[in-house]
């Protein structure tokens, strides 16, 4: 077996050495895998409106009952997750590539570029999340489009202030010096030595952003911003059980699990990740 290889299996032990890293996987791969294929384990529209079956209990025949419309409440759950995680995933891939990019050339390279956006970074992180999210939203324009550039730039912030801090530590080190003693240029020290030693770190930070960006489209659709009807997510559902939660409370229960056991899995994902890659560098 060849060293990486091997260094990929001593990963991959170390990670599955933990039940709750393995149970925490696997509920999250159960969520995508439900929303991904809600087309085929639903059939029926969720859309489709039956004034006659107005929140019918849940049954063989429709597992999560019907809602206020009297629609399909497990195609509206599924196919509101497929759209929350959608969005939450492309936002977490352009906050997370622009902020980890702009930390990494501030901290590494420092200087006038240092100091001029890490000024206007921090006038932005000054601002709290949530109100950062919403601002964007507005400059952009309201709708779904544009909302997960607003939610991905507002990741940028406090990503690239994160990165920032673990280069600096970095570029100071014995063998960056010797490095760059033997000619290797700024690019080949950045990816090789950089990247690879904060790389634990990086992971653990795409999860918990993916799991913040996933937090934060909840509560936007909760609160009526970035989804237009019919389009439902589910803070959308969440809200639409609000008024009759002690009557029929799984219109915002089962929603509301959904969101609970998606972020609490990517968190202990990401955990279990970070020892596994700590202890085999």
């Amino acid at each position: 077996m060849t060293p990486k290889r091997n260094k990929l299996a001593n990963i991959v032990r170390a990670y599955f050495s933990r039940p709750l890293n393995t149970i925490a996987l696997l509920c999250f791969i159960l969520v995508v895998l439900l929303c991904v294929f809600a087309p085929l384990i639903v059939p029926e529209n969720y859309n489709t409106i039956h004034v006659n079956r107005i929140f019918e209990k849940p049954s063989w025949q429709h597992i999560f009952g019907r809602d206020r419309l009297g629609r399909d409440y497990l195609g509206r759950v599924l196919f509101g997750g497929r759209l929350t995680l959608k969005v939450a995933s492309f936002a977490t891939v352009i906050g997370f590539l622009l902020g980890t990019a702009a930390g990494i050339l501030c901290g590494y390279f420092g200087n006038t570029l240092d100091t001029v956006v890490m000024r206007f970074i921090e006038t932005l992180e000054a601002v709290p999340f949530l109100l950062l999210v919403l601002v964007f939203e507005i400059m952009l324009g309201l709708g779904t489009g544009n909302y997960r550039y607003a939610l991905g730039v507002a990741m940028i912030p406090r990503l690239t202030h994160f990165v920032r801090a673990e280069v600096m530590k970095l570029r100071s080190q014995e063998y960056i010096e010797a490095s760059r003693s033997i000619g290797c240029s700024e690019m080949q020290i950045i990816f090789r030595h950089i990247l690879n030693n904060i790389f634990p770190i990086l992971i653990l930070q795409l999860l918990r952003c993916f799991a913040e960006a996933v937090l934060t489209c909840t509560i936007c659709g909760y609160l009526q911003i970035g989804f237009t009807p019919p389009m439902a997510d589910w803070g959308t559902l969440v809200a639409d059980g609000y008024h009759v939660l002690r009557v029929y409370p799984w219109i915002s229960l089962l929603p509301s699990g959904s969101v609970i056991l998606t972020v609490l899995s990517l968190n202990l994902i990401g955990n279990g990740l970070h020892d596994a890659l700590g202890q085999k560098q």
